[in-house]
């Protein structure tokens, strides 16, 4: 018997290192207790590691820690430790819909999940991460507006300082609401940005 948080190490190892779940890792996904299992059973399945194991309630709470982990396994898969994002609307949809599915799974895990990403795998600010960094907010926005509304956007706003990377500072100043952004995170954004192509972008969206 694993636990999920070293059972996640594993799989992270894997997709960073050859982009796919090595077979003995999936059979790790079976020494899972069993109701880590049921309740991860769809992101294993978005990951490469099918289970026989049906999603459903898991009977007890989910630790917040293992949702964001779980989320995080899902965004690597789409080649986020590449610097070079791949999706689609409807993969963006099965990512949100099945983190949200998690009991207790909230816009806020999928938020976290992302942030800590782009800050662990420093990529560049290209049109292509900027663009996937857009469509996954509007897609949380508009698709999981109740859950979005629901997050603690000022807690989010504390992580922001000058170490976070450019594609986290985007990420941030897309996502978190205007009156959640205090003044001098929303000056750490600008100044993170200014001599990005996003510059002009970011100086409209904190000065209007």
């Amino acid at each position: 018997m694993i636990d999920f948080d070293t059972f996640a190490r594993v799989v992270e190892d894997d997709i960073t290192s050859s982009g796919k779940i090595g077979a003995d890792t999936c059979q790790a996904w079976s020494m899972l207790p069993r109701e880590e299992q049921v309740v991860f059973a769809p992101a294993g399945k978005f990951v490469g590691c099918a289970s026989d194991v049906s999603p459903g309630a898991s009977g007890g709470p989910v630790l917040e820690k293992h949702r964001i982990l779980a989320a995080r396994l899902m965004l690597l898969k789409l080649g986020l430790y590449q610097c070079d994002p791949w999706w689609s609307s409807s993969v963006l949809d099965g990512l949100t819909s099945t983190v949200l599915a998690f009991p207790g799974g909230a816009v806020g895990d999928l938020y976290n999940a992302l942030y800590g990403v782009l800050g662990d795998y420093p990529c560049d600010l290209t049109p292509t991460m900027a663009t996937f960094i857009k469509e996954f907010v509007v897609k949380c926005f508009t698709q999981q507006r109740h859950s979005y509304e629901s997050v603690n956007w000022r807690a989010a706003a504390t992580a922001v300082n000058e170490s976070a990377t450019k594609a986290q500072l985007y990420l941030a100043v897309l996502a978190i609401p205007p009156e959640d952004l205090p003044n001098e995170v929303g000056r750490v954004i600008e100044k993170g940005l200014e001599s990005t192509h996003f510059g002009q972008e970011v100086h409209t969206m904190l000065t209007t």
